[in-house]
């Protein structure tokens, strides 16, 4: 077990104290190791090895609430992340922000979602799919729009890549479908008498339904006759 004075004496040695962090996450840290490592970082340029310090530094338990200089700090590395196209260093700056998330205000939590929608470009779907995990089991809200980055997420994926957090992910999205897929989705699609039937479990009537709505359809046709 590391001492705080070795933590801060590794300032000088970002990758030895990424890993002094790593390799302690049970280490209860006090709050002037946060400010004193905070106040070193705002005053650096931004850097792969910086973002991996504070990525460890925040993936531990921590009962008080973020101060001033680590959201400062916070809204610097949003800045640079959002801006830059080094995929290892948005793939970490991922990570701490799904980190950090957790100690934000209530009110600011969608700032994850966000910058993971803005991120999903540049890759790191695994990534991706975690912070929205994490969030989807944070909000109960009715009006989410997680389907405005579902078809990022699952399309042209890796079949060898090992991708658990969308696995998870996908379960989470089915459990929720009342929330937010059945209104935005299945709903525009399928029939009342469809879904009653899938809610009901009624094997007899669910392949004697029609099942797609009949203006879906027609919207479909018109757009075939317009391609031929």
């Amino acid at each position: 077990m590391c001492s705080s004075e070795e933590i801060l004496l590794s300032l000088n040695d970002l990758h030895h104290l990424a890993n002094l962090l790593k390799e302690n996450s049970n280490l209860i840290l006090s709050d002037s190791i946060y400010s004193h490592i905070t106040n070193h970082f705002l005053c650096q340029s931004i850097s792969i090895e910086g973002l991996s310090v504070q990525r460890n530094l925040y993936g531990r338990s921590r009962s008080s609430i973020l101060n001033q200089c680590e959201i400062d700090l916070l809204i610097f590395n949003i800045k640079e992340c959002l801006n830059s196209n080094n995929k290892q260093l948005i793939k970490i700056f991922l990570q701490y922000l799904h980190n950090i998330n957790r100690l934000l205000p209530n009110d600011v939590r969608d700032i994850s979602y966000l910058c993971s929608l803005i991120c999903l470009p540049n890759g790191n779907k695994n990534v991706i799919a975690c912070i929205i995990c994490a969030y989807l089991e944070m909000n109960n809200l009715n009006n989410i729009r997680f389907d405005l980055i579902i078809n990022g997420l699952y399309e042209n994926e890796d079949e060898n890549e090992d991708n658990p957090w969308i696995d998870q992910l996908t379960n989470i999205l089915i459990q929720n479908d009342k929330q937010w897929l059945r209104k935005f989705y299945l709903e525009k699609i399928y029939t009342k008498e469809f879904l009653h039937a899938i809610d009901t479990h009624d094997k007899e009537n669910i392949f004697n339904i029609q099942p797609i709505k009949q203006e879906t359809d027609q919207i479909s046709s018109s757009i075939i006759e317009k391609i031929e």
